[in-house]
């Protein structure tokens, strides 16, 4: 499987935009593995959540080659919606884009195939964050207003790789509602790092009568990522 072209994005839209990286072609990677078994049980509907660049979805768009299939990709920042629809474009493929959060506009159980490279480094929460800058304006006022007047296209960025508390304050969010978003037969891919404690994840799903398969893992640069497949028990 190829990776889709994504030439036409520009250091102006990284600025704003995840640029692919290592865990972006492993999941590539990861998926043109499970074409085969993908191709075999046809889902219809296929979701991303968070495309950033695009170039994953549209990858599985132009290498799921039956018919009857849709494919959407779903994200907070519209820069990364934007960024998406141009990179299905010049990759010749459909793939609907939608502003939103999460998927919280999809009917229940909708979903056949669902692909998530969520924001998964450990960083404070939102609340820890907040009280650390309260703490700063009593020594350095500056610094802690600095930060509130980012505009909400230069927090974009980091909003797409901080994951708070343990790297999942994002991914629990989906976890929580895994049930009603998946499919009867639904599978969802779902990329993590080690620091993310992928096994206390795998047990949460497993207590909610998920199987969860590691099936590839990469280290990098100090990171160890790794990719799940999870699906219902009953298949």
């Amino acid at each position: 499987m190829e990776t889709p072209h994504y030439s036409h994005l520009t250091s102006k839209d990284y600025a704003y935009v995840y640029e692919p990286s290592e865990d972006t072609f492993l999941l590539i990677d990861a998926l043109e593995n499970e074409l085969p078994f993908l191709n075999s049980r046809k889902p219809l509907v296929t979701a991303e959540i968070g495309p950033g660049s695009g170039i994953v979805i549209s990858a599985l768009a132009k290498y799921l080659d039956y018919q009857n299939h849709g494919f959407f990709a779903v994200d907070i920042n519209r820069y990364a919606c934007e960024a998406t629809k141009r990179t299905a474009f010049v990759n010749n493929v459909n793939v609907e884009v939608s502003e939103m959060d999460l998927l919280t506009a999809f009917k229940p159980n909708s979903i056949d195939l669902l692909i998530f490279n969520p924001p998964y480094v450990p960083t404070l929460s939102e609340e820890q964050t907040v009280q650390m800058l309260e703490q700063r304006k009593l020594y350095d006022k500056e610094a802690a207003e600095n930060f509130y007047e980012k505009s909400e296209e230069e927090k974009c960025l980091i909003k797409s790789w901080a994951g708070g508390a343990k790297g999942c304050e994002i991914l629990n969010r989906v976890l929580e509602r895994i049930n009603d978003i998946l499919a009867e037969n639904g599978i969802f891919y779902l990329l993590l790092i080690k620091d993310n404690e992928p096994e206390k994840i795998k047990n949460k799903l497993n207590r909610m009568d998920f199987q969860v398969e590691q099936i590839m893992d990469r280290k990098i640069r100090g990171e160890h990522l790794l990719v799940f497949k999870i699906f219902k028990n009953k298949q």
